[in-house]
């Protein structure tokens, strides 16, 4: 890396640096089983969101997933009719991001609580 490229003394101190996480070590063990298992296979990993901290990790987890990119019309969904679910057909491989809302119990006191954080510029 040359000396001060984007203004930056060293590589430790660049934003961009993609560190090591789980991820990455779920794309290692997928390096070396796929030519010993034979055929093709495909990766996927649930750990692909331990690669968000910056934009160029994102895209690098993102490049190295088996994701199809014009599959997407064919998946099938539908409202489930035993319960308020629904039901997916996927097509190939695909990522779900899921949220849920619930019923919490209420209790309601007079207590508050305020905090105040002052940050110098």
């Amino acid at each position: 890396m040359e000396s001060h490229y984007f203004k930056q003394r060293s590589y430790a101190e660049a934003g961009y640096k993609v560190t090591f996480s789980s991820f990455w070590l779920d794309y290692a063990e997928y390096l070396l089983q796929r030519d010993r298992l034979g055929g093709k296979r495909y990766f996927l990993s649930a750990n692909f969101t331990r690669c968000a901290e910056n934009p160029a990790a994102a895209i690098l987890a993102f490049a190295v997933l088996d994701l199809p990119i014009d599959e997407a019309a064919s998946h099938g969904y539908k409202p489930s009719e035993v319960n308020r679910g629904m039901e997916i057909t996927a097509s190939g491989n695909l990522i779900l991001f899921k949220k849920e809302v619930r019923e919490a119990p209420l209790e309601i006191t007079n207590d508050i609580l305020v905090t105040h954080r002052y940050i110098p510029a």
